[in-house]
């Protein structure tokens, strides 16, 4: 056993969860003003699922109903993040507080063309695998097993956002869990067998 090399193995992974810190800290968007002062924009209600989460006693849900959820906003040329709650306040809870990125990308997936940095799927490969090892900042009280339920919670309510929106405005859900969204894809499930009949029925 390398001792001095386990040594300085910990010490890197401790640097670097000390800088990822700072760098939150030191990139977070605390004032609204700071929002008009940059180029932020707002990005669609499917990616912004991530930062909607509530606790319930039935486990972590994400909000849906429009009239409640929060909106996301991205300044593509730093990489901040912020959340806006429905009451138009800087969201800062834990849970669903904007991040500082490393790689952005344009709004609905526009590459720029001139910045190597805006490349949404190393956001996905970098950005997110931070956020799941170490959350949103030093006050993060969820664990990392909790992030990564979460983030694929967020993944199949952002795949399913629109279908999704509309079944749970039907059926009086504000927000969707997993019970809520395996309920959707039965519905969904006997939809598509029941449409299917009816075509082989004429064939």
């Amino acid at each position: 056993m390398d001792w001095e090399l386990y040594n300085e193995s910990l010490e890197r992974d401790y640097r670097a969860e000390i800088n990822y810190f700072v760098s939150q800290a030191k990139n977070r968007v605390n004032k609204l003003s700071e929002i008009e002062k940059g180029n932020f924009k707002e990005v669609p209600p499917k990616e912004s699922v991530f930062h909607n989460f509530i606790n319930t006693k039935k486990g972590k849900k994400i909000v849906i109903n429009k009239s409640l959820r929060n909106t996301k906003k991205v300044d593509y040329d730093t990489g901040k993040e912020v959340v806006i709650s429905k009451s138009n306040k800087i969201v800062k809870d834990y849970m669903n507080q904007g991040t500082s990125n490393n790689f952005t990308y344009g709004p609905d997936g526009i590459v720029r063309s001139d910045e190597g940095k805006f490349d949404k799927m190393l956001h996905g490969i970098f950005d997110i695998r931070n956020y799941i090892s170490k959350g949103t900042g030093v006050a993060d009280k969820t664990t990392t097993l909790e992030r990564i339920n979460m983030t694929i919670l967020g993944t199949l309510v952002s795949l399913n956002y629109d279908e999704l929106e509309k079944w749970a405005s039907e059926n009086n859900y504000n927000a969707i869990g997993y019970k809520e969204y395996f309920e959707y894809k039965i519905y969904k499930f006997y939809i598509n067998s029941y449409k299917n009949s009816r075509r082989n029925m004429y064939k």
